[in-house]
């Protein structure tokens, strides 16, 4: 028994149960083994996920590529299964590079990759349910014994046939069948969320709100940057959408400061709670976003990652002593861990408009008005 048997012999999904089960059997015994078949399962389904939503070839570009695909991206808006790909990608990309790969990394690939490949087969129509994964069915093949390798084989005919049917996203909707709530928490641990998760949840929100409510405009978004890049009249402006201690530009070697390069308005939260995400983002353009945390006296310098690299020939304490003379980000500080800080950046953010209600005018007014 396996816990991908609901895909056995199913001919639609090319050899990515011969993946699977590889990644199943070694698991225990060869965790890197494990890894690196979860991850060529997992970029079988990537694949077969992208060439039909997208309906281009997936030849040339790399996982991470197609999973930073809009279309892709959006298309699992309110899940978790992105972050799962993500997840089973890093642990596959340990164990290709040589670097060793722990049981418990592997194991947890594996109850990710159960769920990637559930929810695959299942928005494909290529089955109807798929069962929970269960732990106890994950064998301990000897670590002797050996698989030939394989390469990723796709059905091309039968995603062929979903193209012809309607594009992709048209078909009848079929939502996938596992979702996240909107405030995610970090595993084993109910004091953290996963920010990362709930920040993309917003933006896709967002896009396809303004999507909604702008159908006169052109609107290009950047998932990875988290920005929406708005045409109307032959005007561009960009909208960044932001939460928490966000970065507020950069200090140039002359000293001068650049705040926000390239971002005309900001939508902004303290934090993505859970409820209705429109609601929570308020609007600012650039000089009023700068100047509310300049009033609050959070604004700081800090060295970025990039120019602590440059130095770190160098004596540690320069980076402390100098800061300074190194600091090249300007950002917010933390007022998360501070109930007085926190409390005060909520208040002062309720003072400005919501996208909800009466900020749908004023961003129009803002995507509109000259530079």
């Amino acid at each position: 028994m396996s816990n991908f048997d609901f895909i056995k012999g199913n001919s639609k999904v090319g050899n990515l149960y011969d993946f699977c089960e590889k990644a199943e059997s070694f698991a225990f015994t060869y965790p890197e083994i494990s890894a690196t078949e979860a991850r060529k399962a997992n970029e079988l389904c990537i694949k077969m996920i992208f060439e039909t939503a997208t309906g281009q070839i997936s030849d040339g570009l790399s996982t991470f590529e197609m999973l930073d695909t809009p279309s892709f991206i959006s298309y699992f808006t309110g899940t978790d299964i992105i972050d799962c790909m993500h997840r089973i990608r890093k642990v596959g990309n340990k164990a290709a590079h040589g670097e060793i790969v722990s049981e418990h990394e592997a194991l947890d690939a594996l109850e990710k990759l159960h769920k990637v490949v559930g929810e695959t087969s299942y928005l494909l129509y290529i089955i109807d349910d798929y069962p929970k994964y269960d732990i106890s069915k994950v064998s301990h093949v000897p670590a002797e014994v050996c698989y030939p390798e394989e390469d990723i084989t796709i059905n091309t005919e039968y995603l062929e046939h979903l193209r012809l049917m309607k594009k992709f996203s048209e078909l009848v909707p079929r939502k996938p069948k596992s979702y996240i709530d909107v405030h995610v928490e970090t595993k084993g641990n109910a004091n953290k969320v996963d920010s990362a998760a709930n920040n993309r949840l917003a933006f896709e929100t967002i896009y396809n709100y303004l999507k909604d409510h702008f159908p006169g405009y052109e609107l290009f978004p950047d998932f990875s940057a988290q920005k929406i890049n708005i045409v109307y009249a032959g005007k561009m402006k960009t909208i960044a959408v932001k939460s928490g201690c966000s970065v507020l530009g950069k200090r140039l070697p002359d000293g001068q400061t650049s705040i926000l390069p390239g971002v005309d308005i900001i939508l902004y939260s303290p934090s993505v709670e859970n409820s209705d995400i429109i609601s929570q983002f308020r609007i600012f353009n650039c000089e009023a976003f700068y100047h509310m945390w300049d009033e609050l006296g959070l604004v700081r310098l800090k060295v970025s990652n990039q120019v602590s690299k440059l130095i770190k020939d160098q004596s540690r304490d320069l980076v402390v002593k100098q800061k300074d003379q190194f600091a090249d980000t300007i950002s917010v500080q933390s007022f998360t861990n501070s109930a007085k800080k926190k409390k005060l950046v909520l208040n002062t953010v309720k003072t400005y408009p919501t996208l909800a209600h009466e900020g749908l005018m004023l961003l129009q007014k803002l995507i509109q008005e000259e530079r």
